[in-house]
């Protein structure tokens, strides 16, 4: 039921609460019903007599991996929401097409991981559309695509 690469941990902490004769708490996955391995949080209390001795231990194993999978869903949501935050902070402050083209690419790129970015506009009338902003690409690249005719694209 315990997981290979956790199971020596495990019985090493757990050893250490007999001896010691103090609560034992870990997270570390165990096998469920199903097979698969899932996050667990177990705690286990020492029972004493009027003397002080340890007679039992009593314990509890609480499946946790619902919580994790929504502290991680939370987590994310609330990068979503600090990115959304700063690229309204730093969209409010541009003043012209090209510090908006600068926002929108550079920050696209940084939360995309991409190593290169270009942003284009075309006017309603146009045939080709302008570069406005380019990160990362080649200097041939951009005399290539610049400007970027919309009827054939090779």
């Amino acid at each position: 039921m315990h997981h290979p690469d956790t199971v020596a941990l495990v019985l090493e902490r757990w050893q250490e609460s007999i001896v010691k004769g103090v609560p034992f708490e870990m997270t570390f996955p165990l096998r469920g019903a199903d097979g698969l391995f899932r996050r667990f949080v177990t705690r286990v209390v020492p029972v004493r007599d009027a003397e002080g001795r340890v007679q039992r231990w009593f314990g509890t194993n609480t499946d946790v991996e619902g919580e994790r999978s929504a502290r991680e869903d939370a987590d994310r949501a609330v990068d979503r929401t600090e990115r959304l935050q700063r690229l309204t902070a730093l969209l409010g402050a541009a003043d012209t097409t090209e510090d908006v083209a600068a926002v929108v690419v550079d920050e696209m790129a940084q939360m995309t991981g991409a190593l290169s970015a270009a942003l284009f506009l075309r006017p309603s009338d146009a045939t080709d559309a302008t570069m406005v902003r380019q990160i990362g690409l080649e200097a041939d690249m951009v005399e290539r695509y610049s400007p970027l005719p919309l009827g054939r694209l090779t």
